[in-house]
């Protein structure tokens, strides 16, 4: 052992000192009753080894006292504490909350313009002078409409009045033709022709924008279309998810990585009975029970 870490001699003799001092003084003194913690008499700091000497009524005068690793206890604090939780940036919270609010906004604008072309019976394939409603790309103008009627009360060079041209980029996803405005994707749905048991099914647009092979039921498409919204991109808080129907119904979920069903970017689209009790696009929407298993709510 260097001269460094050798405790200090004199030191220990003046612990010694007063051991034997205090040894004296007790051994005249009645016998006290056992106590479950001896008494400490004096307390000498050891330096450099660290610790320090206490001096105790009881069997034994002289005990060193070790202070607890402080690695070890470091590591007792951190496992107590459990994993470390990456919390978001105030700045990000405050920008995804925005971006929601834009969503939702502009699903509200694309409900406007499905009151207005439907007013406008832009599409009537039966005739019955009730006009049904379109697709995004069909609201844009930048799709051929699905029929053009003479109850048309609109000529074609004023259909992009309803949706700006450039409102929104079309792309493809998982569930078919889709769009994307300011970090969210939006995908519209129209009604198929009733089942034997009646429930109806969602159509979605075409992978170019506008109505696919498929077409949707003029009856029902006078009464119904749902539309999602969703993030195009994964951000650290999570942004919501949300649902609007022709009714006015508005829906969101908290579309977090946890969620039975998260929707992120084009691979990840919901289908078009996501937040539908049922798959019947005439049915409830919304709660804790619905087709894509998350909760939809007000």
């Amino acid at each position: 052992m260097s001269s460094e870490k050798r405790p200090n001699i004199a030191t220990l003799a003046i612990a010694a000192a007063i051991a034997l001092c205090l040894f004296v003084y007790t051994s005249g003194r009645p016998a006290a009753e056992p106590s479950p913690e001896p008494e400490v008499l004096a307390s000498i700091q050891v330096a450099p080894l660290g610790g320090r000497i206490e001096i105790t009524q009881g069997p034994s005068h002289l005990n060193q006292v070790t202070p607890p690793d402080s690695h070890s206890v470091r590591d007792q604090e951190l496992e107590a504490s459990g994993p470390a939780v990456q919390q978001p940036d105030p700045t990000d919270v405050a920008a995804a909350r925005a971006s929601e609010a834009r969503a939702a906004q502009t699903l509200r604008t694309i409900a406007m313009a499905q009151e207005q072309f439907q007013a406008a019976r832009s599409i009537d394939l039966n005739g019955d002078h009730v006009g049904e409603f379109g697709y995004l790309a069909e609201l844009m103008g930048t799709a051929p409409l699905r029929s053009v009627s003479h109850h048309s009360t609109v000529d074609l060079s004023e259909l992009n009045a309803f949706l700006p041209r450039d409102f929104a980029e079309v792309i493809s996803t998982s569930a078919g033709g889709a769009f994307e405005v300011s970090g969210y994707i939006y995908a519209l749905y129209l009604p198929a022709t009733p089942r034997h048991n009646g429930e109806i099914e969602g159509l979605q647009e075409a992978l170019h924008g506008g109505c696919g092979e498929a077409l949707p039921d003029p009856y029902q498409s006078a009464h119904h279309w749902c539309a999602y919204a969703w993030p195009s991109s994964e951000t650290l808080p999570a942004r919501r998810a949300f649902f609007l129907d022709a009714s006015g119904l508005s829906l969101s979920t908290l579309n977090a990585a946890e969620s039975p069903s998260p929707y992120i970017g084009a691979a990840q689209a919901p289908r078009w009975d996501a937040a539908y009790a049922r798959a019947d696009m005439s049915g409830q929407a919304g709660g804790s029970e619905t087709c894509d298993g998350n909760v939809w709510d007000r």
